[in-house]
């Protein structure tokens, strides 16, 4: 087996440079589960906000067909 004197061993650059790759990944990784998170709550406010207008606009329909009844 060799050693490295004087200077890090190829292994240990490698490693170090994997290292910091692997950091970055789970940060990026971490940002888009995050912004997934955030889109999902955004659809499920937005379905509750349409589901709100549908009753109201149902409620409005049978008034009408009540009074022309």
């Amino acid at each position: 087996m060799l050693r490295c004197v004087g200077y890090p061993c190829m292994c240990q650059v490698r490693s170090e440079k994997m290292a910091k790759h692997l950091e970055i990944m789970n940060k990026r990784y971490s940002e888009l589960e995050r912004r997934r998170n955030l889109e999902v709550e955004g659809f499920q406010t937005d379905v509750k906000q349409l589901r709100s207008r549908l009753k109201d606009v149902e409620k409005q329909l049978y008034k009408v067909r009540r009074l022309s009844a």
